[in-house]
């Protein structure tokens, strides 16, 4: 047996960097204590290395991986001690057999290491008034530069209504599959988001009101509705026919639905990587949604094999991240 000192990140560590200065915190409720005016750099370096340490690691593997960072084996080995200085970084000595120290599973470094990034990330409490208004005058800042993307795409040509939830049972396929996608990207009522931004609100959350997606669906033959591909309007609640990119085979019956990523509506507001996690975020708050109306309303939802619709040759703007086909399903 051996003793092998580890280091680990502390439970509550927290860091922020603003305007060059670098606060800390170790203690739930606790307000954050000023280390030093420091370079935007050192601040990326300690979130790394908390994150890096959210299971205990050996002083020799910090140092390995922030020399991998870019560090001098001086600065690394700085970096560590202000961290122990300062209660980010506990310490604690561990008995184990043969001359290894003990390791995590294989495939949990990933997951310790998001987590342990999110806990080291401050979020704005908006619970503070303050907030708000450093918000408003954000989005004023972006405003006055360039105007935001439109909250949905306006498809030209005649539109095909269809039924509302509100005064139609899903007591058909088509009643069904309007309810469904009503849940999901339909349009309550206009709003303004801080006094600042026409915004939709919808019956699904999403970050900065921004909706990042768009609906288009396939229409098989049998329906109210000719048969075709057709894209959603949520303001009107309303199809409006677009030039397929493979020819309309759905079989009768079955419902096709393409969700699209557009990425500019979350990315104008969030000029950082943040945009890509609250996409995902708003595509969960969606799917969620619909798949508790399409439970109700007796819907079957599988993937889909069909092919994309066409729409705006916009490369890197606008992406498929869903294909759904929509049945109704045999109840007794």
């Amino acid at each position: 047996m051996n003793d092998s000192e580890t280091l680990t990140r502390a439970p509550y560590a927290e860091i922020l960097c603003v305007g060059g200065t670098l606060t800390v915190s170790t203690a739930p409720g606790t307000p954050p204590v000023e280390l030093a005016a420091v370079p935007p750099s050192l601040c990326t370096d300690l979130v790394e290395v908390l994150a890096y340490c959210a299971r205990p690691r050996k002083p020799e593997e910090i140092l390995m991986f922030l020399s991998d960072l870019g560090r001098t084996a001086e600065s690394a080995a700085e970096l560590v001690a202000a961290c122990l200085e300062h209660g980010l970084l506990t310490s604690q000595t561990v008995t184990c057999i043969g001359t290894a120290a003990p390791t995590a599973p294989i495939g949990e470094f990933d997951t310790d290491r998001f987590l342990a990034l999110r806990r080291a990330r401050r979020y704005a409490d908006y619970r503070d008034d303050s907030v708000f208004d450093m918000d408003r005058a954000l989005m004023e800042q972006l405003l006055a530069v360039s105007p935001p993307p439109s909250p949905e795409t306006v498809f030209e040509g005649p539109r095909i209504p269809l039924p509302h939830p509100a005064v139609h049972r899903p007591d058909s396929l088509l009643n069904a599959v309007s309810a469904m996608v009503f849940a999901g990207f339909g349009r309550l009522r206009p709003a303004t988001f801080l006094d600042v931004l026409d915004v939709h609100l919808k019956p699904v959350p999403s970050d900065g009101a921004r909706h990042p997606f768009d609906a288009y669906l396939r229409v098989p033959p049998g329906q109210a509705i000719p048969a075709g591909t057709y894209g959603y309007l949520p303001s009107a609640h309303s199809l409006v026919s677009v030039p397929p990119a493979s020819p309309d085979d759905n079989a009768p019956g079955v419902f096709t639905l393409h969700i699209k990523a557009v990425f500019e509506r979350s990315q104008w507001r969030y000029r950082q990587g943040i945009a890509y996690e609250s996409l995902a975020l708003d595509y969960g708050h969606a799917m969620a949604t619909m798949r508790a109306v399409a439970n109700e309303s007796g819907l079957r939802i599988t993937p889909s094999a069909h092919g994309c619709p066409v729409v705006a040759d916009q490369p890197l703007v606008t992406e498929t991240v869903t294909q759904i086909d929509l049945l109704q399903e045999e109840r007794c």
